[in-house]
This record gives structure tokens, C-alpha cells and sequence, in this order.
């Protein structure tokens, strides 16, 4: 993205404070401000980033957007109402100067799982410096605006971008500033319902993104999902390609040749989905069924951009998971731990607990609090325990009060800790090569600390 002050002013109806100024890129954190780049001063509840007007031009910052103009710096500033609001246009407005193929994707679920492989059999097929996928956290009203800036016209031939959201019409907004050629939703499932209050509110929210499709444009679905028969209703002339388990998924996933290579740290997946009429073979890294079925939307993306089966194997083949999704460690007494710690919800706790019940050994459900739950988080935590004991998991080792009380409904074997520290201490000491640990809980719960002390050391 290059463009000067005085071209960006007319569409963000802004005014500029100094001289004109060319800049290349833009940044709203002076710690990853590049020489050239627009720094955006943003400002929330706590925090103002017209406060660091005086780094960002120390980082070479190009000029600045801002709400007010400040004095004491020397660089040009652009000045709008609203600095957020003029990101979003900005990069909506280089959005559309772009003309690569644009693919986005949401859901309750397996995001960024299924963001990866997308961008995997992307760069397979188009190459590792053509594709433009969004890094990160980088999912929401400031990251997405952020990666839409990073799109670089001549280059990217194609890009990927996660859209995340917890209240409702966030995906609608975020979408119509991708406007994406494809639009697919990974699932939907009780998660950040203290935003939405519902998962009718959730699933309204994500199948949103179809809207953003232009007319000719193409529509991924889950098969699988309750809520599919709305969205597909809702797609006009849009083409749709479904992917699941169901009898009319054109991606179909086979249940009967799901299984498991190896064992332990070092077991992969391997599967076969049915492509219409004929069949394709597939092997990863990532465990579970369920991300058979992200493989699934991974490999009908591909269709909708008739990119072949045999590229899509080779990526999935070298495809690592995502750090604290599934990740299968060694702990330290050299048996299984699967690092599924990155967040948590009941669906996706629930997926991860068939993937421990698989295991060899002793299964120990390490478990963190499950955030933004609603009135009823206990109860989904007292659910998740029942499912974890009727799955044959052996011990549920829970870490504070919401997990109390799936710990209660685990029964013999439950136990409750007040902090992680303490939860840790009393993992260590009871660790055997042929125990098997998950652990997994939401950001907030941290529970990625207990992955560091518990993880064998690497050489």
C-alpha cells in the first residue's frame, strides 16, 4: 500500500496538518512501526495513541492519522473524526484496488485451523510469496483493516482472512470491508454468549458473511450444520459447495477410512473424502475428527478455486497445528500432552476430549475456566465434566470455580485447584510415561503456563 496524505484526505474527508507525505503501509503500535508506514493514533478506554506522536516519528513514521492535530512533532498528520472509522474506509478503499482472489471465513470453531490449511494449499498452489493470509489475532474491527493494508496488488495473488466477533453485527461490518469472492463458515456452537445471547445470535452473526458475496461468488457451508438450511435459502445466484459428513455434502468425509498413524506425540491422521464421484486420500499432523472436517472445508475453498486434490494433500501433509491447538508434546516423564490450550469453548472442548479418549494410558483432562458462558457457565461446565467422564477420560484435574464444577460432575477422579501453580505441582509429581494429559481452557485461564511447566524440554 503506497499513497500520499493529500489522496487519502478526500475519501476520509480528513485535513492535512503540515506538508503532503507519501507513506507505504500504516501501523497503530510504534513497537512494530516501520520506516514509512501512516501511524494510526487509535484510542479506547485505555489508552490514546496520540500520546506516542513523538515515537512514531522517532520509528520514521511517514505522518500520522489522528483526531486532533498535536504540536511538538514535526511529521505531516491527516485529520479525520474518528481514526478508526478512517482505518477501516482506507483499507476498504485498497481492499478494492486489488484484484487477487479474496477468500474469508468464520466461525465458532477451528478459524484459524482452517485458515491455515487454506493458506498452506494457497501457497502450494500459487506460490509462498503470493499469498497473503491474516496473522495472528489479527481478526477483528483493528486487524482486519490492518492485514486489508497489507495486501500488496502486484504480488498477492491471492488471500485468506479470518473474521472474528463476539457481539452481534461484527461479521456483517467486517465482511463488507473484505468483500470476499468466497465465504465459509467452520461451524457454529455456544461460544461468547454473554455478547450474543444465544446461539441463534451466533449463527445470525457468522452466515452474515455470505451477504458480502457479490453475485457470482461462492459459498462454503457446513452440511453438518443446523443452521445451513437458512444461509443456503439466502444465497440467490451464489454458487454453494458443501462440506461434511452428510449424504449432500460435495465434500463428504468418510467416516470408515478415518485413522490414526503412530501413537503418541508423533501420530498423524489419515483420511479419505469423497469428491462427488470419486475419492481422495489425505494425511496430516492434526488429530481429531473434527479436523478431518476442517480439512473438508479446507479441500472445498480449494474446489471453488479448482486447485487440485494432489496440491491440497501436499499441504495438508506438511501442515503443523497452530500453536495451542491440539499440539501433541512429550510432558516430562516422555508420555503424550496435547496442548490445546489457546482457548476454549463446550464444542471445542468437547472435540478435544475425543481426541484424549483415543490415547493410550491413563487420560487426565487438565482443564482451565471457559470464558463468556452466560448465566449458564456453570452448567456447561457441569455438562462438559458428565461428557468427559461417559468419554472414559480417567482423572479431570480442574482449574478454578467455573471448572469446580465440571470436576463435581465428573465424580471419582474430579479434582479442583485454586490457582494453576497448585494444579501444576500436583501434575508434576503424578506424571508417568503412560499418562496421557489435555489441556485446554480459555485465554483468560492462562492455562498455556501449565503446558510450559509440564512440556519436556526440546534437545
Amino acid at each position: 500500500m503506497a499513497m500520499s496524505l493529500s489522496q487519502a484526505a478526500r475519501p476520509l474527508a480528513g485535513t492535512i496538518s503540515g506538508a503532503d507525505a507519501t507513506f507505504t503501509g500504516v501501523s497503530t503500535d510504534t513497537r512494530r512501526l516501520a520506516a514509512g508506514n501512516l501511524f494510526v493514533a487509535l484510542r479506547g478506554a485505555n489508552f490514546d495513541g496520540h500520546a506516542f506522536l513523538a515515537e512514531a516519528q522517532a520509528g520514521g513514521a511517514a505522518a500520522a492519522l489522528v483526531n486532533h492535530p498535536l504540536d511538538g512533532v514535526s511529521i505531516p498528520q491527516l485529520v479525520v473524526a474518528d481514526t478508526l472509522a478512517a482505518l477501516q474506509v482506507l483499507a476498504h478503499r485498497h481492499r478494492q484496488s486489488c484484484a487477487g482472489r479474496v477468500i474469508a471465513l468464520t466461525g465458532s470453531n477451528g478459524k484459524t485451523t482452517v485458515k491455515e490449511m487454506i493458506a498452506a494449499i494457497l501457497r502450494a498452489h500459487y506460490g509462498p510469496e503470493s499469498v497473503l493470509a491474516t496473522r495472528g489475532n489479527l481478526n477483528n474491527h483493528i486487524g482486519v483493516p490492518l492485514m486489508l493494508c497489507e495486501l500488496d496488488c502486484e504480488r498477492h495473488q491471492a488471500a485468506v482472512f479470518e473474521l472474528g466477533a463476539n457481539h452481534r453485527g461484527e461479521i456483517a461490518m467486517l465482511a463488507a470491508l473484505v468483500e470476499p469472492e468466497i465465504a465459509l463458515v467452520t461451524n457454529v456452537a455456544p461460544a461468547h454468549l454473554e455478547g450474543f445471547g444465544s446461539v441463534e445470535a451466533v449463527a445470525q452473526t457468522k452466515g452474515a458473511i455470505y451477504a458480502a458475496l457479490p453475485a457470482d461468488g461462492t459459498a462454503v457451508v457446513n452440511a453438518d450444520e443446523h443452521f445451513a438450511p437458512q444461509w443456503v435459502e439466502r444465497l440467490g445466484t451464489r454458487r454453494c459447495i458443501r462440506f461434511g459428513a452428510s449424504p449432500q455434502a460435495d465434500v463428504r468425509f468418510l467416516p470408515e477410512r478415518l485413522r490414526t498413524i503412530g501413537a503418541g506425540h508423533g501420530a498423524r491422521t489419515a483420511f479419505s473424502l469423497a469428491l462427488g464421484k470419486r475419492e481422495a486420500s489425505f494425511e496430516m499432523a492434526l488429530l481429531g475428527r473434527h479436523n478431518v472436517l476442517n480439512a473438508a472445508a479446507a479441500m472445498a475453498v480449494a474446489l471453488a478455486l479448482d486447485i487440485p486434490a494432489a496440491t491440497v494433500a501436499d499441504a495438508l501433509a506438511e501442515l503443523a497445528p497452530a500453536p495451542g491447538r491440539l499440539n501433541a508434546l512429550a510432558h516430562r516423564a516422555g508420555g503424550l500432552l496435547i496442548d490445546d490450550s489457546y482457548n476454549a469453548n463446550p464444542a471445542s472442548l468437547a472435540a478435544a476430549i475425543e481426541v484424549l479418549a483415543s490415547a493410550g494410558g491413563e487420560r487426565v483432562l487438565v482443564l482451565g475456566d471457559m470464558a463468556e458462558l452466560g448465566d449458564d457457565a456453570r452448567g456447561w461446565h457441569a455438562r462438559a465434566g458428565a461428557f468427559a467422564r461417559a468419554a472414559g477420560i480417567d482423572r479431570l484435574v480442574a482449574v478454578g470455580p467455573l471448572s469446580a464444577a465440571a470436576a463435581q460432575a465428573f465424580g471419582r477422579g474430579g479434582e479442583v485447584f485454586a490457582d494453576r501453580s497448585a494444579a501444576t505441582r500436583a501434575l508434576r509429581d503424578s506424571l508417568a510415561v503412560d499418562q496421557s494429559l489435555l489441556v485446554k481452557g480459555s485465554r483468560t485461564a492462562g492455562m498455556d503456563a501449565v503446558v510450559r511447566e509440564l512440556a519436556r524440554a526440546e534437545g
